[in-house]
């Protein structure tokens, strides 16, 4: 299968690398400095105890020399989906497939606005990793130590679960020494995924302290936990059924290391740059409008967030 990665960033570019690794047939879409990097050195994976350098099949900033492929790998942030699912048609042929890799749970049916929604392909991905210079991405994980079990599922039709072209993309993954598992329906992974990542991600950067810190303090735990709950509320609005969700994230919350990183999301507010807190909490605040199902503590927290956000992207100015 000829694969392309659009957005070869910190999850896209350490997954193509694995990919190429294993000895798929990749194409790496990239920008500015980091397509000249990769161009001339190679993409170059590195862990706390190793590394290794891949160079893949074409690296490029045009979709469409790359061609038809059979999947493509949609590896930008979330707010550059809309863009992003454009872009990438001159790749897209009869039998491409989509993987959408982004957090939040609106990104695979904007996807499903440009290309027919059964060729989209949802995932949550274990693992990734954040780009630490032009052309070198820094991983948590080698192949060695593995990443956790990743999920995916197709968009449409609902609960469709393991279809053939589901199947044939696991067996890619599989081949490239990716765990993956293949849910009845992958949109209650997703939501789930959703609550703790939308949760953490608000209350850590408003916050500021690792979460070694905020945990122990029962009121921010509450409020955590109240987040996490709202969005339990929307989603069952949407028949998306969670259970003890909440409970389990919770039990979950202490086995953190005390001093472990946020999101990637809530990193981005703390380094003031552009965020996914749009596709995250700005996300689950209009999904719940739009049910009817109030979410307070999440507004706050949106409210609380978005004029740093905005100074982020350039879009407010704060007096000198």
């Amino acid at each position: 299968m000829r694969i392309a990665v659009y957005g070869a960033g910190g999850i896209g570019g350490s997954m193509g690398a694995q990919l190429c690794r294993a000895g798929q047939e990749v194409a790496l879409i990239a920008r500015g400095d980091h397509l000249r990097a990769i161009k001339e050195h190679g993409l170059r994976i590195e862990w706390s105890d190793g590394s290794y350098t891949i160079r893949p099949h074409m690296v490029t900033d045009d979709p469409a020399q790359v061609g038809e492929v059979g999947l493509v790998i949609l590896g930008v942030k979330a707010w550059q989906v809309p863009e992003a699912a454009r872009a990438i048609l001159p790749m897209v042929g009869p039998e491409t497939r989509v993987l959408t890799i982004q957090n939040g749970v609106e990104s695979p049916y904007q996807m499903a606005e440009v290309v027919p929604a059964e060729r989209v392909i949802v995932s949550i991905i274990a693992g990734g990793g954040n780009m630490i210079g032009p052309g070198v991405i820094r991983t948590p994980y080698s192949t060695v130590t593995g990443s956790g079990t990743s999920s995916i599922g197709q968009l449409a039709p609902k609960k469709a679960g393991r279809t053939e072209a589901v199947a044939r993309v696991q067996a890619v993954l599989e081949e490239s020494d990716f765990r993956v598992a293949v849910p009845d329906d992958i949109t209650i992974a997703v939501w789930t995924k959703f609550t703790w990542w939308t949760a953490h991600t608000g209350v850590a950067a408003l916050c500021r302290v690792p979460v070694g810190v905020w945990r122990r303090v029962p009121e921010t735990r509450g409020l955590w936990c109240s987040a996490m709950q709202e969005a339990v509320d929307v989603a069952q609005a949407q028949g998306i059924v969670l259970g003890d969700a909440v409970k389990l994230q919770d039990g979950r919350l202490d086995t953190l290391p005390p001093a472990g990183r946020p999101t990637s999301a809530a990193l981005d507010i703390l380094n003031g740059r552009p965020s996914e807190l749009d596709a995250t909490v700005g996300a689950l605040v209009r999904l719940g409008r739009a049910a009817g199902v109030p979410t307070p503590v999440n507004e706050f927290i949106y409210a609380a967030l978005l004029p740093q956000e905005l100074k982020a992207r350039g879009q407010i100015a704060w007096p000198e």
